[in-house]
């Protein structure tokens, strides 16, 4: 997979968003960004005990990456597993019950007119995201978080539940 020396991109801090992925290039239609193994992959949207067995199993390198990443449901400080979990896990792809936790792809934030994908190789085990558009050095790289063609009313309560925002 992109080492994270080739990566065509930066995680940088993003206003009003935390941390996101912000080109560090210019990046071409049909271009693979990132090529990530997960740290965790769970069956469904991620039971707490399935991924608190598999915390308990991780290389204490992979455990420090995953306690890093956001939990959109703490209250102040607290995070909990359950809540980076459930905020930072995708699904493999639209069509798929399996999600996967990978940490740099969870710093491409939403939006609803993206200009990244992502999809799941199974031959290789890698989580991939690709440009869907042009991108230009300092464009943050965005994924849908939802489904697009679902209507916005319905977006917007998805989004609210599970990010809050």
């Amino acid at each position: 997979g992109n080492r994270v020396s080739e990566l065509p991109f930066d995680v940088v801090t993003v206003d009003g968003k935390g941390l996101g992925a912000v080109a560090s290039r210019k990046i071409y239609p049909g271009e693979q960004i990132l090529a990530e193994r997960p740290l965790m992959s769970l069956e469904g949207r991620g039971d707490p005990t399935e991924a608190g067995r598999k915390l308990e199993a991780m290389p204490s390198d992979s455990r420090e990456k995953l306690v890093q990443l956001a939990d959109a449901h703490a209250a102040g400080e607290l995070r909990t597993l359950e809540g980076i979990v459930d905020t930072n896990c995708i699904q493999r792809s639209w069509s798929s019950r399996a999600s996967v936790l990978c940490p740099t792809m969870s710093r491409f934030n939403h939006s609803c007119l993206p200009n990244c994908e992502q999809t799941w190789d199974p031959e290789t085990g890698y989580e991939q995201v690709f440009a869907s558009t042009q991108i230009h050095k300092g464009e943050e790289l965005s994924l849908p978080y939802v489904d697009v063609a679902v209507p916005s009313a319905e977006r917007a309560m998805t989004l609210w539940a599970k990010y809050r925002f």
